[in-house]
């Protein structure tokens, strides 16, 4: 399992709405010129759906620009998962601390 800072981790989360971290998914997305609207509520689905997601974008700028907006590098992937499911995991951790931090701290 890829860890986070502070052992913040998407697939293990007991104290965020889903629903929460969906949105900020759905809204990370949006921003960097995507479109997309998750269908399942359940972590591991979750993964492979964006991974499915990722593997679907045309461009690596596509990828990139996304990446940039959730701000994570793409170099953090870990290189023992297939290439997509390794992003979208990284996606969403990084997207899981963001709703995390704002929730606990601002």
């Amino acid at each position: 399992m890829l860890e986070t800072n502070n052992d913040i981790d998407f697939s293990t989360n007991n104290d965020i709405p889903i629903e929460d971290v969906i949105a900020q998914m759905e809204k990370e997305l949006q921003m960097s010129g995507e479109y997309y609207v998750f269908t399942s509520a359940d972590p591991p689905l979750l993964i492979q759906e964006l991974a499915d997601y990722l593997s679907s974008i045309k461009t690596s700028y596509g990828i990139a620009n996304l990446f940039y907006r959730i701000d994570v590098s793409t170099k953090k992937a870990d290189p023992s998962l297939p290439t997509y499911e390794a992003l979208s995991l990284l996606a969403w951790n990084r997207v899981f601390q963001k709703v995390w931090f704002r929730r606990n701290f601002v």
